[in-house]
């Protein structure tokens, strides 16, 4: 230990040790989550409650409610020996979310669900809370996970993923991190250890990282800081309070007897003392006026492609998500009206939705099998949160005025559950051959169109403007609406689509958007075909599941010729385009779809992918010149560079987004909705 020491530029003066035993257990990865449940989870635990009758100091540090409340199921008996030891303060509860999930992905209430469910069941089990986040192997953190954290009771944050970045070494290992609403929290990036704290290699790597503030120097930093300006107000006073945090993870029972044993060996040399998180980190407050300010995500320069691997689990994750939101104000809506609130269905809902946002299921980087469960789990998810909407809107329909202004119409419930008035496109599935038209509350008819969705179901369209958390009802007649909708025009080498808000052109030879121009402002916005499918080969040096190849630029695939290019819907509610590529081993299909109310072009993209280690994007070039792109992340929005200079903001070449990005000039933009995406990448001359 000390000649590792002296090697990296320390002496053991310089250092004091707090030894933290945990084990971090993935709850899926390369296996299933029954495993987890059946059998890391009561071994591991068992272990360390066997470890604490032999070790009188030693402690034990564990997170995740989840692995909690699958003890209790498999072994009761075991569950009440770690309750009495957690009241002894040999036991360590940490954390405070459900399970140690994605910390990208998932929308807002999610992470608010998360630390809901997850201290309430620390408060319900163990009299109490968590005051330390507990987050060391997710993928990234986003900006706004202070402000989350904070306010569901932490004071403390410890990760350790971020030491694993390809392209620069993150300036700090304790720092103030500081969310958009200007929340902050402490926190610390330590590498986890085995048993003995770390080598020469890592001691040099981090050192310059654990440097304090020069005395009255202030520093708020992001990635758009000049290192040198970081370096220049370090100090060289260094910070002797460092953790060890040992023991060996994901079924291998924890801290070992001879990982124990070491760190007694340093605590009776006085290096150290065996201590629990909540001995350490208050020790870290006394420097407050001497830690930085970090006002920015935490980006890992590294699982670049945790973002997009498994395209299917991002949108049953995303569809999982909105459909709760309807469930749960539908169902508020019922019980204004005396229906009971399904609060425990819904509460196992949710649970099952925050299992499969694990930091190694949502991403993609599991076994087959891991997503057989997973398909099973949103299945089921699906059938439970639809079977809670159909009770909801039968409840709402039975308090509402249903009287058609004419004989012989039929109603339709139409519910907004988001909290703004929209005006958007409705559907209804109808029989093959059957169409209606719509009229308001007023009698009079409204534009419809009954078209075959991109399903392949026959749908009735038409615009429905709903209040706030409302509803409206419209009626329904056999029949079919007799009127204009967007103009359509075709010549011999484009398509064109055109309402009174944009026109959008298509190029028949290549299938691409050629024009977007927007009437309002009178302005193009694109600067060069879009809507383009780009492959790219994809052969990252490791991690495959999680990593993006740093050169995947230069290594293009051909992406099939456009086989068809027509336009296949047309009348009174929208018009749209669809673009077929043949393949062989890969197809797609795109369809282009304009509203005749609406300045959203919709561009759908389905493939028949069997093209392997490959990446595959869209395209879109804008008119639009922006210092910054806006990216939606959880309850917040973030500003990233649309040039960026710094080696660090360079290296965020591949970056994560919740339902939308936009890039403006303040005075107009273009935003791209998308429908179960998470990452995204700029092309720098546009």
């Amino acid at each position: 230990y000390i000649s590792q020491l002296k090697a990296g530029g320390l002496e053991p003066k310089d250092v004091f040790l707090y030894s933290l035993g945990q084990s971090h257990i993935d709850a899926a990865w390369r296996w299933r989550w029954r495993q987890t449940r059946d059998y890391k989870c009561p071994r591991t635990f068992g272990k360390a409650i066997k470890h604490m009758d032999e070790f009188p100091d030693f402690s034990y540090h564990q997170s995740a409610p989840q692995y909690y409340e699958w003890t209790r199921e498999v072994d009761p008996e075991l569950f009440e020996k770690i309750k009495q030891r957690e009241k002894e303060g040999r036991w360590v509860i940490v954390g405070g979310m459900w399970i140690e999930p994605d910390c990208n992905m998932p929308e807002g209430e999610s992470f608010v669900r998360q630390r809901l469910y997850g201290q309430r069941y620390f408060l319900e089990h163990f009299g109490h809370i968590s005051e330390i986040a507990w987050l060391l192997d997710s993928f990234g953190y986003n900006w706004n996970l202070p402000q989350i954290v904070v306010k569901s009771g932490a004071k403390y944050m410890w990760t350790s993923k971020i030491t694993w970045n390809d392209t620069t070494i993150f300036p700090f290992h304790l720092f103030w991190w500081q969310a958009p609403d200007g929340t902050k929290i402490l926190t610390h990036i330590c590498p986890i250890s085995a048993g003995i704290p770390f080598n020469a290699e890592e001691v040099s790597k981090f050192k310059s990282t654990r440097y304090l503030l020069k005395p009255g120097v202030k520093l708020t930093a992001d990635y758009s800081t000049p290192p040198e300006k970081i370096e220049e107000a370090k100090s060289k006073d260094f910070v002797p309070e460092m953790a060890v945090f040992y023991g060996v993870g994901d079924g291998g029972h924890g801290p070992q007897r001879w990982e124990i044993k070491a760190q007694l060996a340093f605590q009776e040399l006085g290096y150290g003392k065996l201590a629990s998180a909540y001995e350490f980190f208050p020790q870290l407050d006394k420097y407050g006026e001497r830690i930085p300010v970090w006002n920015d995500e935490l980006y890992l320069e590294y699982h670049r492609g945790v973002m997009t691997t498994h395209e299917w689990i991002k949108r049953a994750n995303r569809r999982a998500e909105a459909l709760m939101r309807s469930v749960e104000a539908i169902c508020s809506w019922a019980h204004l009206l005396g229906e009971k609130y399904p609060l425990n269905k819904i509460t196992a809902i949710w649970k099952v939705i925050l299992l499969n946002q694990f930091h190694d299921i949502l991403p993609g980087s599991s076994i087959p099998e891991v997503y057989k469960d997973a398909h099973q789990h949103y299945q089921w998810i699906q059938n439970e949160a639809k079977s809670l909407l159909n009770q909801g809107i039968t409840s709402l329909a039975q308090n509402v005025n249903t009287q058609p202004p004419q004989p012989g119409m039929e109603p339709i419930l139409v519910f907004n559950p988001l909290g703004w008035e929209r005006n958007d496109l409705a559907q209804v599935e109808v029989s093959a051959g059957q169409c209606y038209q719509v009229f308001d509350q007023r009698g009079k008819e409204i534009p419809s169109q009954c078209a075959q969705g991109e399903d392949g179901k026959n749908y009735l369209y038409f615009s429905a403007q709903v209040p706030a958390l409302g509803w409206k009802v419209y009626w329904l007649k056999p029949g079919r609406y007799q009127g204009e909708g967007p103009q359509t025009k075709e010549t011999q080498n484009q398509i064109i689509l055109e309402n009174d808000l944009v026109k959008i052109a298509i190029d028949k030879k290549t299938g691409w958007l050629t024009s977007l121009y927007d009437k309002r402002l009178k302005k193009e916005l694109l600067s060069a075909p879009s809507n383009k499918i780009l492959a790219f080969k994809d052969q990252p040096q490791m991690y495959s599941a999680w990593n993006i190849s740093h050169n995947y630029l230069k290594n293009p695939i051909p992406v099939p010729e456009p086989s068809s290019v027509k336009i296949v819907q047309k009348g009174p509610v929208l018009a749209q385009v669809l673009v077929e590529r043949k393949g062989d081993p890969t197809s797609f299909k795109q369809w282009i779809t304009l509203t005749a109310f609406s300045p959203l072009v919709r561009l759908t993209t389905f493939t028949d992918m069997h093209w392997k280690e490959t990446l595959v994007k869209v395209e879109y070039n804008t008119s639009i010149k922006s210092d910054k792109v806006w990216a939606e992340i959880p309850y917040a929005v973030i500003g990233r560079p649309t040039h960026p200079k710094t080696p660090a903001e360079k290296a965020r070449w591949e970056m994560p987004c919740q339902k939308w990005i936009d890039l403006n000039d303040s005075k107009y933009g273009l935003a791209l909705l998308n429908r179960g995406k998470y990452g995204f990448s700029l092309n720098q001359e546009g």
